[in-house]
């Protein structure tokens, strides 16, 4: 999938979030994401406040992949300690 596709899951989910508002606006403007709807907002500061949203979340990470580690990494410590989520198979 390319950066210029439009997956459904960038419109579908109840959560659009992603780890840039500001790089992901500049990518914007140079053509990239086209069609995909305005961002819910960053998913450092959804994490922060304890956002709660039901149903399909879509969290673009645009960042290196240290970063995108360490956020996983809280995501699965929030869903343990409140029982929340379902484990996938690897």
């Amino acid at each position: 999938m390319t950066p210029r596709s439009r997956p459904a899951s960038s419109t579908a989910p109840k959560g659009f979030y992603v780890d840039d508002l500001d790089d992901y606006h500049l990518r914007q403007l140079v053509g990239r994401f086209p069609g995909w709807r305005e961002p819910d907002g960053a998913v450092g500061e959804a994490i922060q406040v304890g956002r709660e949203v039901r149903g399909v979340i879509v969290c673009a990470n645009q960042g290196m992949g240290l970063f995108d580690a360490v956020f996983a990494r809280a995501v699965l410590d929030a869903a343990e300690r409140d029982s929340a989520g379902v484990l996938l198979d690897r």
